[in-house]
C-alpha cells in the first residue's frame, strides 16, 4: 500500500501496481495505508483518494488492511461506515483515538484490531 506520507510522490500507475501484486501473491496484506492531518507533504484531497482507492482494493482482494490515521479518526470513521464493502480485517496501527472511536470502529462490519 501506498502511505498516506508518500501518496504525493507516487505515480499515477501506483493502484494498478497494487492490484497486480494482489493478484499474483496471496499472501501480501494492503498497508500501510490511511489519513494524516499531522504532515501535509500530501494534501488532504489526495490522501483521501489515495486512502479510499486502497480501501476499495483491499476489500475486492479481501486482503486485510493495515491502517495509519492522525488527526483524522472522525473522517477515518465516517469513511468506513460509509463503504459498502471493507477488507476482512482492519488493523489500526499504533491506535491514538479514543475510546469512544474505537467502539464505533468495532462496530463495522470488518474484524478490527488495535496496536
Amino acid at each position: 500500500g501506498v502511505h498516506p506520507w508518500s501518496v504525493h510522490a507516487q505515480r499515477p500507475s501506483w493502484a494498478a501496481r497494487l492490484e497486480a501484486l494482489l493478484s499474483t501473491a496471496p499472501a501480501c496484506i494492503v498497508g500501510e495505508i490511511g489519513l494524516d492531518r499531522a504532515r501535509l507533504e500530501t494534501p488532504w484531497p489526495a490522501q483521501m483518494d489515495a486512502f479510499a482507492e486502497q480501501i476499495r482494493i483491499a476489500a475486492r482482494h479481501q486482503r486485510p488492511a493495515v491502517l495509519h490515521c492522525v488527526r483524522a479518526q472522525g473522517v477515518l470513521v465516517d469513511f468506513l461506515r460509509a463503504e459498502p464493502t471493507l477488507p476482512p480485517v482492519l488493523v489500526m496501527h499504533a491506535y491514538g483515538g479514543s475510546a469512544e472511536t474505537a467502539r464505533e470502529l468495532l462496530k463495522l462490519k470488518s474484524r478490527v484490531y488495535f496496536g
